[in-house]
């Protein structure tokens, strides 16, 4: 839960697009938590939660407080004159195709081990 004065200072982000980081959550494949965060339109921020609703899926979500972070995100206008460059590119971005949570693991190994004198875990 958070202030009432800090809740009033959080309604800057009523009715933007923002990415709202979590705290870690743990994950029943891996020993590693890590922050997770979600794109959303804010719609209402209260002492407790904030709600917001996924633009590309239609479906609401309610974060509760405590959060890590929240992130303004930059939109552009369809009358924008980069409008056609940015949206051609984006769409070449999502015909990358992610890695799967093994291939993830199968990097991660692979990395800690090149670099292992270099952690403290």
């Amino acid at each position: 839960m958070i202030t009432p004065e800090f809740c009033k200072e959080l309604q800057y982000f009523v009715n933007k697009v923002c990415t709202i980081i979590t705290p870690p959550m743990a994950l029943p494949l891996s020993n590693q938590n890590f922050p997770e965060w979600f794109s959303i339109k804010i719609e209402a921020i209260t002492p407790e939660a904030i709600v917001g609703s996924d633009l590309s899926r239609n479906t609401k979500s309610v974060f509760f407080f405590p959060i890590i972070g929240i992130a303004e995100e930059q939109l552009i206008e369809e009358n924008h004159p980069d409008y056609e460059k940015v949206k051609d590119y984006m769409e070449e971005k999502k015909k990358d195709v992610p890695l799967s949570v093994a291939e993830l693991s199968q990097q991660a190994s692979l990395i800690k081990n090149k670099f292992a004198g270099n952690f403290n875990a």
